[in-house]
């Protein structure tokens, strides 16, 4: 429906965390507060998860933690490193990275790729584009079209990885080559379908499927979603779809209309219709 029936909190005087991540491998829901641990909700209780044992610097605390689930297996990725988490003994096993420093985790099923930037630079911001790298019989870069600046912001899989980069281009990347994907417009948000399908948001131009290789629109942003905010997109299944806005706090958000906070959704072929939100 469109009405909030529910609001599931871990903590009733704490209302700030990051994510959510539901996590397939476990049938859980996973969120992050601003401690330095994460909560498991498995539809009836509330879990603490620490992060895992590491020598943090303020920078890594700052930068925070997620988490990357293959269906399968759990992995936490932040400080530049990544852990897996081994249900039995509820605990974070290290894993082996390549060189440079962790910026992304992508499990796909016939090969796991590592995102990794430079020890140096400006992170983001660097001009050295950042490297994707696999193991087999040793480290292997994966081939770059030298036009991509590869800078990935936002991702989700679908067989491949797809990955939209800081300048809002759409990627498409594999053990064979990171290559740049024909689309409606600038990307600022993507997620994966259980249909093996990606979906993106391409700012006031809409909402896209992507399908074989054919983006096929599935709403149009109304003028409300106008001004600077950040965009997320989740799916579910059955054709369900979550849209949400996000305003830019005044110190990042450039001068002009301000965007809202608000929450859509849209069911199979209906339309996106507005999430009312009891204040």
């Amino acid at each position: 429906g469109t009405k909030v029936t529910q609001l599931v909190r871990f903590d009733a005087k704490d209302a700030v965390v990051e994510g959510p991540w539901n996590v397939r491998a476990n049938d859980s829901l996973w969120v992050q507060d601003h401690r330095g641990q994460f909560h498991r909700f498995d539809g009836q209780r509330w879990k603490s998860v620490s992060w895992p044992d590491h020598p943090y610097t303020r920078g890594d605390v700052l930068g925070g933690f997620g988490l990357v689930s293959d269906g399968k297996d759990l992995w936490c990725k932040g400080a530049g490193s990544l852990w897996k988490w081994e249900s039995r003994n509820r605990k974070w096993l290290p894993e082996e990275i390549p060189p440079g420093r962790l910026a992304g985790f992508w499990p796909l099923d016939d090969v796991k790729l590592f995102v990794t930037k430079p020890d140096r630079g400006a992170g983001w911001a660097s001009t050295i584009p950042f490297k994707v790298q696999y193991f087999e019989n040793g480290w292997q870069e994966v081939p770059s079209a030298k036009n991509i600046p590869f800078f990935p912001v936002r991702s989700a899989r679908a067989g491949a990885v797809y990955a939209c980069t800081i300048v809002g281009l759409v990627t498409r990347v594999t053990r064979a080559g990171i290559e740049a994907v024909d689309a409606p417009g600038l990307c600022d948000a993507i997620t994966g379908t259980d249909r093996g399908t990606v979906i993106a948001s391409f700012g006031p131009k809409g909402i896209y499927e992507l399908v074989g290789t054919e983006w096929r629109v599935l709403a149009v942003p109304d003028p409300e979603r106008e001004g600077e905010h950040q965009v997320h997109l989740a799916a579910g299944p059955g054709g369900r779809l979550a849209y949400s806005t996000t305003f830019y706090p005044e110190a990042r958000a450039n001068a002009g209309k301000k965007g809202k906070t608000a929450l859509w959704v849209k069911t199979g072929e209906g339309p996106l219709t507005k999430v009312e939100l009891e204040k």
